[in-house]
């Protein structure tokens, strides 16, 4: 018989039970433990009849699907056909067309609200053992590129979305603490008071905020001196919070910068690269606080392609920070470069979570989505930490795919209970069996 195929291996189909996504029996039971079902069930509109999904039936799929890798609503199509993970966790998955009905309908209804308060519970537990903790709070929007008939034009030249996102970090901690869905055509810059205070809010009993961090989108007058404010009740002269914030090169601030004498600037350390450095008070001229300005000067580069003129390659370019911390200026300095952590944040949850992906042509609805792919984000940091342990804590979700997610299991019942058999060896079993005992601990305590 002529072979007719590359490699000498035959197919055929079976009716068993199996999975590719044993791993994501995790992230359902992580949701559980956290009390994420009883949220759904509580913040979102129950169905118009008995045979309707349910708001936790809409909820836990489209988590599983972006914790798997899922980047579209048809992708929903691959957890159907999953029978072995439907049956271990008794799922019923929506078609792509009624989630997509959910959204618009709850995007309309509750929409991001009811997110925010389900991602506030979910932050409360996760957060139950760093009370007293103090976290770094930074502030960002991303651009989401849509040729959707809701989006807005964007000073990019292209339409689409401005979502804005707070993340909280620490440490041990990086969680996503606030979201607010925008239109391309918003300022970056547009009620960023607001979402700070927001995100505040938003904060478990015992932690507090003790550095707002953003770039030049918060060097606002209304910023600096809500959180240069002392606290209500406050008996000395400390400020609500800390803040360190790119300034606009505007007027004052390089008259404020020209006027610092020459004998005041420094080399910067060999880690920050070459320039120098000095610092100044300022405050803005409707300002109620005077704040520090450290400054960086530093020779022009050329980008790639590009020639310097002689007046430009001989000059130096200035980049300031506002701040009022009582730090030394080369350590203001390192902690707003450490900004770049909430970029890399927003980039997992674009890429890792599929955040980049606009699913539909109504607001409301992408809002909603862009808000559950924040909850998805925090729910994988949850299983990380309380779960998974400091040998995964850095890990991108791409990697808990490639290590644990996708991993194919067979599924049997026996003596009235299923029993999920792993491939995989030893090490993968006592995997999940830490993390199961865990978690369980994890709900037992409330």
């Amino acid at each position: 018989m002529l072979r007719q195929t590359v490699l000498p291996f035959k197919l055929c189909s079976t009716d068993e039970k199996l999975t590719a996504h044993a791993g994501l029996t995790l992230v359902a039971e992580t949701a559980t433990a956290l009390g994420l079902p009883g949220a759904f069930q509580r913040e979102f509109p129950a169905p118009g009849s008995n045979r309707g999904y349910q708001p936790w039936e809409f909820g836990l799929p489209l988590l599983l699907m972006l914790h798997g890798g899922g980047r579209t609503l048809e992708d929903l199509r691959v957890l159907a056909q999953d029978e072995g993970l439907k049956a271990a966790l008794g799922l019923r998955i929506p078609s792509s067309d009624a989630v997509r009905n959910w959204l618009g309908r709850s995007g309309k209804g509750v929409g991001e609200a009811a997110c925010a308060r389900i991602n506030r519970s979910l932050l409360n537990k996760t957060l139950r053992r760093h009370a007293g903790g103090a976290f770094t709070l930074d502030i960002d929007a991303t651009f989401n590129e849509a040729h959707k008939r809701a989006a807005k034009m964007s000073y990019h030249g292209s339409p689409g979305y401005y979502p804005m996102s707070g993340w909280i970090s620490n440490d041990a901690v990086e969680l996503c603490v606030g979201f607010e869905y925008r239109d391309g055509n918003e300022s970056p810059s547009a009620g960023n008071l607001d979402f700070i205070k927001h995100c505040f809010a938003q904060m478990p009993k015992g932690t507090k905020v003790g550095l707002v961090r953003s770039d030049a989108a918060a060097y606002q007058v209304e910023i600096v001196d809500w959180c240069s404010t002392p606290k209500d009740g406050a008996c000395d002269d400390a400020p609500r919070t800390h803040f360190v914030i790119k300034a606009v090169q505007d007027a004052s601030v390089r008259r404020a910068s020209d006027n610092i004498p020459q004998t005041d600037w420094q080399p910067l350390p060999a880690d920050l690269g070459e320039g120098e450095y000095a610092e100044t008070v300022h405050c803005f001229n409707n300002g109620k606080y005077a704040f520090r300005l450290v400054v960086l000067r530093r020779p022009y580069q050329a980008e790639l392609f590009e020639e310097l003129d002689i007046e430009r390659a001989a000059g130096m370019r200035h980049f300031a920070i506002a701040t009022n911390l009582e730090s030394d200026a080369v350590e203001v300095i390192r902690s707003y470069n450490r900004r770049g952590q909430a970029e890399n944040f927003i980039k997992e949850l674009k890429i890792g979570y599929g955040m980049e992906y606009t699913p539909t042509g109504d607001f409301a609805s992408n809002a909603l989505w862009f808000a559950l792919g924040c909850i998805a984000f925090n729910l994988g940091q949850a299983l990380k930490l309380l779960a998974l342990g400091a040998d995964f804590a850095r890990h991108t979700v791409a990697t808990l795919r490639w290590r644990i997610y996708n991993r194919a299991a067979k599924l049997m019942r026996h003596a009235g209970a299923y029993w999920l058999r792993l491939s995989g060896g030893c090490n993968l079993l006592e995997l999940f069996t830490q993390v199961r005992t865990k978690l369980f601990e994890v709900q037992s305590t409330g």
